[in-house]
Parts: structure tokens; sequence; C-alpha cells
């Protein structure tokens, strides 16, 4: 059986590498401001090391208009948050958080991904192209995305959170294959 600082060393180092892999793709693309977790390796409940989280940059008027949103949540905005925060899936979720250009309903740093929900103002061709422009420019950032109606989220709570929480699996288990 490995000792505990052994495997630490191996998380830290494997998460070490991937945020390395993170950063060229981000430098790549012209973000070369790139922040990370700076201290000693974050431990999950069961006392197991957590990777770093990339931190994406944004814009810092971005971080009022995310206050004024956090303030002024849709019904489905408030109704989901109820649903996910505090750990609820297992991991972290923030609301209203800048992103390089952009504010994301819901994001988890852990995983990358953000959650939108698409209300009636998302209906038009003009918005839906603006919404998939953002949602490009930041997967190429590394940022993982679902989106839901705002009707599912109101008539389908339980639906949106099953989906939610099979990503979240899913990808938690992928980071566990691949980790040493």
């Amino acid at each position: 059986m490995l000792r505990t600082s052994k495997v630490r060393s191996i998380f830290e180092d494997v998460a070490r590498k991937r945020d390395l892999v993170r950063q060229a793709r981000l430098e790549s693309l012209g973000v070369s401001f790139l922040r990370f977790y700076d201290g000693d390796v974050k431990e999950n409940l069961e006392g197991e090391p957590m990777p770093r989280n990339i931190i994406i940059p944004y814009e810092p008027a971005l971080k009022e208009r995310a206050r004024e949103l956090r303030k002024n949540a849709t019904v489905s905005e408030r109704i989901l948050w109820q649903a996910i925060r505090g750990k609820r899936l297992g991991v972290e979720f923030h609301r209203q958080v800048p992103l390089d250009k952009f504010v994301v309903d819901f994001y988890c740093h852990e995983q990358m991904l953000a959650i939108e929900i698409d209300g009636a103002t998302h209906g038009s061709e003009e918005t839906r192209e603006k919404d998939l422009t953002r949602q490009a420019r930041l997967e190429s950032l590394g940022v993982s995305f679902l989106r839901f109606y705002d009707g599912d989220v109101k008539e389908n709570l339980q639906g949106v959170l099953a989906e939610i929480e099979n990503w979240v699996h899913l990808h938690k288990r992928r980071a566990e294959e691949t980790s040493p």
C-alpha cells in the first residue's frame, strides 16, 4: 500500500502535468495570463488530494455584472441553485461566474463545467448565434457546457439534476481512470 505522502506526490505530479498541458493550449490561443491555485494541495471530504483548479481570467468589469445577475436571478436559476448549492451533487458550483469576456449561470471549477439556463430571451436566431459563439470561445479554454431550457428546470428538475449528476460522475470516473 502506498503511503499517503507518496500518493499525494503522484497526484500533484499528474495535476501539474495536466495544468501545463491546459496552459500550453490556452497560451496557443493567446491567453498568457493564466493563474493556478498556489499553496498546499486541497483535500476532498475523504481526505484524498484534489487537483488544482485552473482559474480563467476575466474582464474586471464583469465582477460587478455577475453580482447584479446574482441579485436578480430568474426563477429557474433560483430553483436550480437551491438544488445544486453546497456540494449537493458531489462538487461545488458557483453562480453567475465571470469567465474570459462572459458570465455563465453556474460554474464548477473542479470539473471546468458551466451550466446555462436558456429562457425565452434565447429563442431568437441572433441570440442563439451569440450563445454558440460564446460557448465555443469558453470551450476553447477548456470549459465544458450543459444547457437546459428554462421550462425543463421548472417542470422537470429531477431530470435536469440527474443529467448534471451523470455528467459529473462520468467525468470524475474518467479523471480517476487516467490518473496513476
